[in-house]
């Protein structure tokens, strides 16, 4: 039994990953905050996490921002007859009693005019602003590098 109980404890440690981040915010809970960096465009990244809203009523991502970056833009990135399209919004609803993937393909955060390359597994800094939360510091890991940016329409 004893044995059973630690080759447990030994896989749950196996999956999870050390440096997994999880912030709270007022009602919401941050996770899993990560990068990927455009290539063959200079200056260009995008950033992913996934937010969980405990409230009953819906908050709203209205601002991201990274020193590393000269401007940052709330997207969503859409497909419509085999083409992506991916337009800035002015926020991001993080609906009440649910969680919100920002993901490839999905909504996501642009970082534009990189100040200098970033390199796989640094941890980049962000402030991210909430309508009810407020404000709340975190990091994202450079994780992957070799992304092709989809056209852009503001």
């Amino acid at each position: 039994m004893l044995l059973r109980t630690l080759c447990l404890l030994v896989a749950i440690v196996a999956v999870t990953p050390a440096e997994a981040q999880r912030i709270r915010v007022g009602a919401l809970e941050i996770e899993s905050p990560w990068i990927e960096i455009a290539v063959g465009r200079s200056g260009i990244a995008v950033a992913h996490l996934k937010i969980t809203n405990t409230a009953d009523q819906t908050d709203k991502l209205y601002e991201a921002i990274s020193p590393v970056a000269k401007a940052s833009e709330l997207h969503r990135a859409e497909t419509r007859d085999g083409l992506t399209l991916v337009r800035q919004v002015r926020a991001i609803d993080i609906p009440g009693g649910a969680s919100l993937d920002l993901h490839p393909g999905g909504y996501h955060i642009l970082l534009l005019g990189l100040e200098r390359p970033l390199e796989k597994g640094e941890k980049v800094p962000f402030t991210l602003s909430f309508l009810e939360a407020g404000t709340v510091e975190i990091e994202a890991e450079v994780k992957k590098i070799g992304w092709s940016p989809p056209h852009l329409r503001h």
